[in-house]
């Protein structure tokens, strides 16, 4: 007897215990909806992005030197269709829309010129390889220079929903937490965006999902595959923003349990991931320009310790070896003065977030408790030990970052640490949650509940409230 397809209901059902299916569902909604409402180059430092995107394009896999800059060479048409897609779109009195005429123009040309771009020069291509792939073809089929900016945001977003669902995927427990976070409006905005962000998210919560997998398997029931899995996901971390490689160290979970063969391999995949974030690090800081704002905007009374102002990192990191207590009391006051943006551009687009997210939150919350339930073949995934040891990879990730700004674009001796995203902070959410609340894995069956279906509803109806207020932002 044929099995029958399955119904409305029974595809509903799916739905709401498959949490990967929610969020690629939603997330492609709404990353679709944010990556063509949004003005070009409107995301966070998004021309630049698009630069260094289409430099990997290009087949320019580092960034090169023109006296005291960094960027890389490009066709002079191409700088002069950015700037009208920036006047046109998101810096436009009026239309916002005007823009929309240039999708049929013709592919920018013209001799090559120089352009700088030292903030996104210095990353690795891996982040960008999604987004340069389809810009790739974009640019063999001859297509106009918005045009590349929506395949780029298109490359972007599906590699990242892919990578996060696959996270959500492998997750042994506490599936729906993860898929909380992977559709909060920042990380699907990051994903729509042209941007090293959102692959880096990604990647984290890819290799986080791993290492609990790992440790939830039972001794000699760990497949060649999954290795091979963990030790790709963990090396492309290492090349994406050097912070987050931190992530990786949540393969000592697995590597206690195992030991022996999977141990070894898996204690090399966690290294691979250190000596790529080294390698690249390394020539990073060796080529770095450190950023500066244009010399116009000190009529405007720009401070000594503004963000982009005399920045020296050999310097910034002299001041800090021989003043760690200043350091730390310079986090304190950042947090102090921008705690409340921080929490906002960690969640949400838009000023008017708080009853929107205390709803997520509670969702989360919801999620986190009651996701899986109790069962005697269960076994201890985050035990104490585990769980001490997440809390401190997000402690010393946070701290990672926080010294990264310093350095990379604070004034030496800055009071406190300006122009600090509060995306940055985004991975860290998953890992402060497991670390809050031991909990233990039930197997591979997941027991119907209305968790997922009200964690859909909450998470759409967040997205569809930023979407609507991006709307009105910009149009």
């Amino acid at each position: 007897m044929q099995d029958r397809p399955p119904t409305g209901h029974s595809r509903l059902a799916a739905w709401r215990t498959r949490p990967d299916l929610a969020v690629a569902t939603i997330g492609l909604i709404a990353g679709l909806g944010f990556a063509f409402l949004t003005p070009p180059l409107a995301g966070y430092d998004e021309a630049i992005h698009f630069l260094r995107a289409y430099q990997v394009s290009q087949g320019g896999l580092i960034a090169t030197h023109h006296g005291h800059l960094l960027g890389g060479s490009v066709p002079s048409g191409l700088r002069t269709d950015l700037a009208r897609l920036l006047t046109q779109g998101l810096l436009a009195h009026r239309d916002h829309t005007a823009f929309l005429h240039h999708l049929g123009d013709h592919p920018p040309g013209g001799p090559k010129v120089f352009l700088d771009f030292p903030s996104g020069a210095v990353y690795s291509p891996v982040p960008y390889a999604p987004a340069a792939l389809l810009m790739a073809v974009g640019r063999a089929l001859g297509v106009s220079t918005l045009v590349l900016v929506y395949l780029g945001r298109l490359g972007s977003l599906l590699a990242t929903l892919g990578l996060i669902c696959l996270a959500v995927r492998r997750m042994p427990t506490r599936a729906w937490m993860l898929a909380t976070v992977a559709l909060l409006p920042v990380t699907v905005f990051q994903a729509a965006m042209l941007s090293a962000d959102g692959i880096t998210i990604a990647l984290s919560l890819l290799v986080l999902a791993l290492a609990l997998n790992l440790a939830a398997t039972r001794p000699g029931a760990v497949t060649g595959g999954r290795l091979v899995e963990t030790a790709i996901a963990t090396i492309a971390l290492g090349f994406a923003k050097p912070p987050y490689i931190l992530f990786a160290l949540a393969l000592l979970i697995p590597w206690w349990r195992h030991r022996g063969r999977v141990g070894r391999i898996v204690a090399a995949a966690a290294g691979a991931g250190l000596v790529a974030t080294a390698s690249w690090g390394a020539y990073a800081s060796r080529v770095y320009v450190a950023p500066r704002l244009p010399a116009g905007f000190a009529a405007f009374g720009i401070g000594r310790f503004t963000a982009f102002t005399h920045v020296d990192p050999g310097r910034q990191e002299r001041f800090i070896l021989h003043h760690p207590w200043f350091f730390a009391m310079s986090i304190g006051r950042t947090l102090s003065s921008f705690g409340p943006d921080l929490a906002r551009e960690a969640l949400t687009q838009v000023p008017l977030w708080r009853l929107p997210v205390l709803a997520i939150v509670a969702a989360a919350a919801i999620a986190a408790a009651s996701s899986f339930v109790a069962d005697p073949r269960s076994e201890l995934v985050l035990g104490w030990r585990s769980r001490a040891l997440l809390l401190g990879i997000g402690a010393a990730t946070f701290l990672a970052l926080m010294l990264l700004a310093y350095t990379g674009w604070n004034a030496v001796g800055s009071p406190r640490i300006e122009a600090f995203q509060g995306r940055y902070l985004l991975p860290l959410l998953p890992v402060v949650l497991l670390a809050a609340v031991p909990e233990r894995v039930v197997g591979r069956v997941r027991k119907a509940s209305p968790v997922g279906a009200l964690l859909g509803l909450a998470s759409a109806l967040l997205l569809a409230f930023v979407w609507l207020g991006l709307r009105s932002r910009f149009y």
